[in-house]
């Protein structure tokens, strides 16, 4: 083979690596891309009906443009990234739970961190949606599950879908296991990624 042979081949590998995708970081929850609408969502749905007080925990069930599966970590690692879509403002504390869905029994094994959230500037009004992003660094087992902390959630897909189970009063560290009250008002539009 020559000397410029080579040095072709060299820079069409060269190329070729260059061409190859980065691999994706792994995520979990439901899955956000700027056409995945809020639907229903509003200024956040209520933990409790008439009771804009009232906090209590929402365990997902149901992971938006996944499988099943998708709802619980896939290994043990560090979420690095939360993502959401939402219509307008809210707060909410993270939580990691560990889920019985047959039983529709839960625990929480971590709280925190608070997010605030700023929700889509045109308030879902136009044909695509804003993905809000936070850095957090929160531990997971592989089969935790996503949970939120509020008195009122913004980021969900609410059309006829129990896509969580709530609980009230909230689930805190170290409780033993306990029955939700209802199936939730639909599905949590939350999305982590590991630190890969």
């Amino acid at each position: 083979m020559t000397g410029r042979a080579l040095i072709g081949l060299i820079a069409a590998a060269a190329l070729a690596v260059a061409a190859t995708p980065a691999s994706s970081a792994t995520r979990f929850g439901s899955k956000l891309t700027p056409t995945t609408q809020p639907a229903n969502a509003g200024r956040g749905i209520l933990c409790r009906q008439n009771s804009p007080s009232t906090m209590c925990t929402a365990v997902m069930t149901i992971a938006r443009n996944r499988p099943p599966s998708a709802t619980q970590a896939p290994k043990d690692g560090t979420i690095a990234k939360l993502r959401l879509i939402a219509c307008y403002p809210g707060t909410f504390v993270l939580q990691i739970a560990r889920l019985n869905r047959v039983l529709k029994r839960a625990r929480v094994t971590r709280t925190g961190p608070l997010i605030n959230y700023r929700g889509d500037r045109k308030h879902c009004t136009g044909e695509t949606f804003e993905i809000e992003e936070f850095r957090v660094n929160v531990p997971v087992k592989k089969g935790d599950a996503l949970a939120v902390l509020a008195t009122k959630i913004g980021f969900l897909y609410s059309a006829g879908d129990n896509g969580s189970l709530a609980f009230d009063p909230p689930l805190a560290d170290g409780q033993p296991v306990r029955e939700a009250f209802d199936e939730g008002t639909g599905i949590i539009l939350l999305e982590a990624e590991y630190d890969d």
